[in-house]
């Protein structure tokens, strides 16, 4: 009993988060229940002797990192020192006219938001720990269940699609009639099938050693992700469909690099093979309508995240350099939104995952940020120069991390906390103690 789950625990709880944790804040049940269920399986897991290999310093050095920002945020303070804080002017009103002024107060502006993001973080911290502790079958177990969640995605997608958004949408907040999956957002949707694919090369083309061998041969892995590339241009991302084509060609360039070492012949068949599947998807979603719906948003004149940006800019002059706490962007922002930018739709978030950051966290909220940045790549390059056996995993974690990155610039990914874990699991990756071959 120990030794299964021992084994299966990280692959499950990646399978949990993904199946309830893709709704995000307008959709906090299914959330709650991951949060809950990744209390249990964190006791499952000590009894198990999960944490027996050790997570390392680097990994607990992260956790402690990640959760130092929302502790220090909901501190108490007295009034003396509240009232000095920047950006504190119109909430001291409020206070003042409830007659509790002189009350202590956090640093957050919002402290019951900011105790929720702390919570929230238990999950991603859960995997990361677990992750870093891991041995090299639970790592394969569990990028199988990211491949496989990916592929239960894409079948749920195509009933989205036919539906045309009627059928298969697991939240009531979504975009209807495009491919979702087990999220509310499409942009959330193709970053799992991104991340998916990377896990997919991974398996397919790592340097396993002889006591464990790949398990997705790469021509499976070839067709695997042709369909998961399709799903993925079919949530109608833009960042996803252009992070798609950059992955592409690396896989293209990967198949023929691979062939030339065998024969040139071979080479060219699979680069043409590879390249004639991948049209014809592209000319059948076409024909089908599916594809010019895309083309036609990035033909957009108007996007709302130009607009937001300036008013979250402004929003951070106020609060700097404390910053206003996590999750308090509503509240921080709305005094900062132009007139001219009013509308029916509700501002939850900056659509550029830095911005928010630097409003929420502030000055400490970066430098902690660049702290992450350099533990990680410190381990990446003891583990790369460490053993050759695990660069592939290492390429897929890198990888991972970067797509979330670039997709950070225009959404908000790690807020949603299936992405906030897949991260996670990447970082616990780059964090596992270093043993040379």
């Amino acid at each position: 009993m120990k030794t299964t789950i021992a084994e299966w625990a990280l692959a499950g709880l990646l399978v949990l988060a993904l199946l309830f944790g893709g709704g995000g804040s307008p959709s906090p049940a299914p959330e709650l229940v991951l949060q809950i269920a990744c209390a249990i399986f964190g006791v499952a897991a000590l009894w198990a002797g999960c944490f027996a290999n050790g997570a390392g310093r680097t990994a607990w050095w992260l956790a402690v990192i990640v959760l130092a920002l929302p502790a220090i945020q909901l501190i108490p303070l007295p009034p003396s020192v509240w009232n000095a804080l920047p950006g504190r002017d119109l909430v001291a009103i409020s206070l003042e006219n409830v007659g509790a002024s002189g009350d202590w107060r956090p640093l957050s502006i919002a402290p019951h938001k900011t105790m929720a993001s702390l919570l929230a973080l238990g999950p991603p911290l859960l995997v990361l720990l677990l992750t870093a502790s891991s041995s090299d079958s639970q790592l394969r177990k569990a990028l199988g269940a990211i491949i496989v969640m990916a592929l239960a995605a894409t079948i749920l997608g195509a009933v989205q699609v036919a539906s045309a958004g009627q059928v298969g949408h697991l939240y009531e907040a979504t975009h209807r009639g495009w491919v979702t999956g087990f999220f509310a957002n499409r942009n959330a949707a193709a970053d799992l099938f991104l991340i998916a694919v990377l896990a997919l090369l991974a398996l397919a083309y790592g340097q396993p050693d002889t006591k464990s061998p790949a398990r997705v041969p790469p021509g499976a892995a070839g067709v695997i992700a042709v369909l998961m590339g399709a799903a993925c241009i079919m949530t109608g991302s833009r960042v996803g469909v252009v992070l798609l084509a950059v992955l592409a060609m690396v896989w293209l360039a990967s198949v023929a690099i691979r062939a030339i070492s065998v024969s040139r012949k071979t080479a060219g068949t699979a680069a043409a093979g590879a390249a004639t599947v991948v049209m014809g998807l592209l000319l059948a979603g076409w024909y089908a309508g599916g594809l010019r719906q895309v083309a036609a948003r990035f033909g957009a004149t108007r996007d709302m995240r130009a607009e937001i940006w300036p008013d979250t800019v402004h929003a951070i002059e106020r609060f700097w350099p404390v910053g206003s706490g996590l999750g308090t962007f509503q509240e921080a922002y709305a005094p900062s939104q132009r007139l001219e930018t009013l509308g029916p739709a509700i501002i939850n978030r900056a659509h550029n995952d830095f911005l928010e950051l630097a409003l929420e966290g502030g000055l400490l909220a970066l430098i902690l940020l660049c702290a992450i940045a350099a533990l990680l790549l410190r381990s990446a390059l003891l583990q790369w120069r460490a053993s050759p056996l695990i660069r592939s995993r290492l390429l897929f974690a890198g990888a991972t991390l970067a797509v979330l990155a670039a997709h950070s610039l225009v959404d908000y990914p790690l807020r949603t906390m299936a992405l906030a874990v897949l991260g996670a699991f990447a970082a616990g990756i780059v964090a596992k103690l270093v043993r040379p071959s």
